[in-house]
């Protein structure tokens, strides 16, 4: 599924670049319509994105505080969650089971295996198909010196799409530098307190 949504993608750059020699107007109609969706998610997941580019930071604390911001703002506006269709997604169409794995992440950075595993838990509950919080758990099952059960969730990682190939590498750098742009602003004036 991965290599679909890279060849699309790939596809799309070369067709992008085959018209704009042929009109430059058809390129610019274009970036608009491939920038602006993204910006819409931008806006709307502002919180999401912050708490991810502090995550990348190692400002874990700082980041929980955004991330438990944004599952707030989710449960009193349910349909923010639908502005995944603004963008691609690759492991998971669920931005609620991405952010219980942000969460269990920035617990794990923390320390804190048995919060982290019980965000994981939730995202796994939330996407039973997406493999990131699997392979998180396979880090918290190593950390807590059970390699059997690190094993298995690896291998249900990968079952489920997570290989740590290069794909997987660079669909993590797109994410991050997205989580770059969208997440810039922070301020400690906005920042929401921890629940």
């Amino acid at each position: 599924m991965k290599w679909l949504y890279f060849s699309i993608i790939v596809v799309a750059i070369g067709a992008i670049v085959y018209f704009f020699r042929q009109q430059p107007s058809l390129l610019l109609a274009t970036s608009l319509l491939l920038l602006v969706p993204g910006r819409i998610q931008g806006h709307l997941w502002r919180d999401f994105f912050r708490g991810r580019r502090l995550l990348q930071r190692r400002q874990c604390d700082r980041a929980l505080a955004y991330f438990h911001n944004f599952l707030k703002r989710l449960k009193e506006k349910p349909i923010l969650k639908r502005a995944i269709w603004l963008s691609w997604a690759v492991y998971s169409r669920d931005i609620e089971a991405m952010t219980h794995n942000n969460i269990g992440v920035a617990y794990m950075e923390l320390g804190d295996f048995k919060k982290a595993k019980r965000a994981l838990l939730t995202s796994i509950s939330i996407d039973p198909k997406y493999p990131l919080p699997f392979f998180n758990l396979a880090i918290v099952a190593k950390m807590q010196r059970d390699p059997a059960r690190a094993r298995k969730l690896l291998d249900k990682s990968a079952r489920l799409g997570y290989r740590q190939t290069t794909v997987d590498r660079l669909i993590h750098l797109s994410e991050s530098l997205l989580a770059r742009v969208e997440g810039r602003g922070i301020s400690e004036k906005e920042l929401p307190t921890l629940p």
